[in-house]
């Protein structure tokens, strides 16, 4: 499976943050993550949760489901663990 939607959602959380004047410790901050999750996401690391996408939206200020397509490819979070 080619994952393209990983390096493009780390350039789109990039442009978000450096507009806001954010640091990913600040982005971090404001979606209650943890700044290596921020790094990952950034990076291609790591695949976006649902979880992790609605922590950035309300930290963003974007529609909830705004970041959906950029974990459609990825099974939705099911009950336990942290999903962050």
């Amino acid at each position: 499976m080619v994952r393209t939607a990983i390096p493009a959602l780390g350039s789109y959380l990039r442009a978000l943050r450096f507009e806001r004047g954010w640091t990913q410790i600040d982005t971090a901050s404001h979606a209650d993550i943890s700044q290596t999750l921020v790094s990952q996401l950034e990076t291609g690391e790591r695949s976006l949760t649902y979880a992790a996408a609605a922590a950035l939206e309300r930290a963003f200020g974007l529609l909830r489901g705004h970041l959906d397509p950029y974990v459609e490819a990825y099974p939705r979070d099911v009950g336990g663990g942290d999903g962050i």
